[in-house]
């Protein structure tokens, strides 16, 4: 299993890492936010006045952003991409992010460079559309889904920043969607999928990722055209090495299947631990 590390960029900077946290520049903001994976210390003593603010965790994931002085209520971030970019439109939420997922920008070179215009592609659990805008920058037709609205209307406006034409932007349950998908007979070029560790619907059907996962990439596969492509990011507990790889064998028995890492390199060069980045090609 290899390791895959997000490319350097501009407007994105990992300033150090260590005891839990990790301290990040997204364009002139600096904030601290909780990290798991950074087990070893820091490397910098100046973090409360190198940051522009911190997020303080409660249980649950939510917490508090805690501000040094003002932060405009809306940033923009972009990220250069083939001839064009992608542009984020950043803002604190009641969880530790702020509109973008770094780590991501693996995918998002991925998908640019294979997407070619006319193919379908379905995001699902989508978030903030990265991953749909980098599709779509392609010339491919996209299928936007995430179940929490203001996340849609999130992704939506960013899609608008970039005058993006060919997404469709969907409020939906994933396993829903999908399942409605396949008696519509539907099919997709490349579908995919960041899902959480759980959630809810705006129907109330509840996701829980230890159980749900394995149907939702059963059901997956059989969107696919002929030569098509799932690409899932998976950075949950419940979903480590040992469970994810039997997981997929019994999913793809007969496909090519490949699982890295995803990771960030911190200004001292260790690496933060993103998850498993995993790529089946049918």
């Amino acid at each position: 299993m290899k390791t895959q590390i997000a490319p350097p960029w501009k407007d994105y900077e990992l300033l150090d890492s260590g005891g839990g946290r990790k301290m990040e520049r997204f364009g002139d903001i600096s904030v601290i936010r909780p990290e798991q994976n950074t087990p070893w210390e820091p490397r910098r003593s100046d973090w409360s006045q190198a940051a522009a603010g911190e997020f303080r965790e409660r249980d649950g994931g939510k917490g508090e952003w805690h501000w040094v002085g003002p932060v405009p209520p809306i940033w923009e971030l972009r990220y250069p991409l083939g001839t064009g970019e992608i542009l984020f439109l950043l803002r604190p939420s009641e969880f530790k992010h702020l509109g973008v997922f770094p780590e991501q920008a693996v995918n998002w070179e991925y998908l640019y460079g294979k997407g070619r215009p006319g193919e379908r592609v379905l995001n699902l659990f989508a978030h903030t559309g990265g991953a749909s805008q980098a599709a779509a920058l392609a010339g491919c037709e996209v299928t936007h889904i995430d179940s929490v609205y203001p996340m849609v209307g999130w992704a939506r406006e960013n899609g608008e920043k970039n005058r993006l034409e060919g997404i469709r932007w969907i409020c939906e349950d994933s396993m829903t969607f999908v399942e409605r998908e396949r008696k519509r007979g539907r099919t997709y070029h490349r579908i995919i999928m960041d899902p959480p560790t759980y959630g809810f619907s705006k129907k109330g059907r509840q996701w829980k990722i230890e159980r749900d996962l394995e149907p939702l990439l059963l059901n997956s596969r059989r969107l696919l055209t002929e030569g098509g492509e799932i690409i899932l990011n998976c950075y949950s507990a419940r979903m480590e090495e040992g469970r994810l790889l039997p997981l997929l064998g019994r999913c793809f028995p007969r496909d090519r299947v490949s699982c890295d890492k995803l990771a960030l390199r911190d200004n001292y060069e260790r690496l933060v631990d993103c998850g498993y980045l995993v790529r089946v090609e049918t």
